[in-house]
């Protein structure tokens, strides 16, 4: 009956090792998944100012296209004043020609000098 007590003692002892083996297995797993979890967590903060930032951009890049624009049709087009006070506005059409867009009078305004309060 002794070795019975000593046998049941040895395998006590062995499954108290493999409990201990796979806790600390356990520990270090759930340690790895915790740094994991904050890694993704960075990760997805840093993507997150990053979309936050996307309109700004998005912005920047239509205001440089409106000024792009706006000077490649000043390029085609041309302004001039062949009789004081009328604009001619020519435009530069895909045959190379030069085309009439707008005219425009542009009344003069009267200065008013003040000196002496008059």
């Amino acid at each position: 009956m002794g070795s019975l007590r000593g046998l049941g003692s040895a395998v006590s002892q062995r499954g108290e090792e493999r409990i201990r083996a796979r806790d600390g297995m356990l520990r270090a797993e759930v340690r790895q998944l915790r740094a994991e979890a904050i890694s993704r967590e960075q990760k997805c903060e840093i993507g997150n100012l990053k979309i936050q930032d996307c309109p700004h951009k998005i912005e920047e890049a239509w205001l440089v296209a409106r000024e792009e624009a706006g000077r490649y049709r000043a390029a085609k087009q041309g302004r001039e004043q062949y009789i004081p006070g009328v604009y001619i506005t020519l435009v530069v059409l895909q045959s190379g020609q030069k085309g009439l867009k707008r005219l425009k009078k542009v009344q003069r305004q009267r200065s008013i000098n003040m000196v002496g309060g008059k």
